[in-house]
């Protein structure tokens, strides 16, 4: 096995009390691994109540940040550093288009994704993310007895490990997951007599200004024929 590019992972998790990241560099030469701990940080969650979910995004958000920060000095292509989170709920939310989400989840995910444009985000069990450690009640020597702190998940560490994107149809959607899903109303009613749709179109057209007026008139018309009872 040859010598493999190295690769920046990023582990991200929150708990009720604290959000938290963890980044490794792992280099590969054969069968040797060699994972160095680059650089770890955790916050205190926002003073305001907010629930765990919200709170593993801001970790995304933390995580994507640190990463840009140090790869600067790395220079790592973007396919070559990973992301993860225990956070279904995240992942489910940073599949979609942030445009159909609440506005809190939708401007954390819209910075999430740009910072981690070419980038890929997998899912990893709470048991083997490092960056649960901080969020638990640890003392302050956690960094010297924590394996998986200091080195990563044993996955990780193995000469065979491939990354696992995250793929929606492998996880159940959390139930919790449509709590952030903007709703929207639609409005239904009877379909409009073609005379009433004309004077409304003379009524809100900006014909007078440009010659569309017609051309407005007979997309309605059409319109109403496509959807008219037969």
């Amino acid at each position: 096995m040859k010598r493999l590019p190295p690769q920046l992972h990023v582990y991200c998790d929150a708990s009720a009390e604290t959000y938290a990241c963890a980044q490794y560099l792992r280099t590969q030469d054969g069968e040797e691994v060699v994972i160095n701990l680059l650089a770890g940080k955790a916050r205190v969650t926002s003073t305001k109540a907010q629930s765990v979910s919200r709170s593993e995004l801001d970790a995304c958000i933390l995580g994507a940040r640190m990463a840009k920060h140090y790869n600067a000095a790395l220079e790592l292509p973007a396919s070559k550093v990973f992301f993860y989170t225990n956070s279904t709920n995240a992942l489910f939310w940073l599949t979609p288009s942030p445009k159909s989400l609440k506005v809190f989840v939708q401007r954390r995910v819209a910075e999430v994704l740009a910072l981690t444009e070419g980038s890929s985000w997998g899912h990893v069990p709470t048991g083997d993310n490092p960056a649960d450690v901080p969020t638990g009640v640890v003392d302050e020597d956690f960094t010297t007895w924590s394996p998986l702190w200091k080195h990563g998940p044993t996955l990780l560490q193995s000469p065979e490990y491939r990354f696992v994107p995250f793929q929606g149809h492998t996880h159940e959607v959390p139930k919790t997951y449509a709590d952030e899903i903007k709703e929207v109303m639609f409005l239904v009613q009877e379909s409009l007599p073609l005379d009433l749709v004309h004077h409304l179109a003379q009524r809100l057209s900006v014909g007078h200004l440009w010659d569309g007026h017609k051309k407005l008139l007979r997309i309605l018309e059409r319109v109403c024929q496509a959807f008219r009872p037969t």
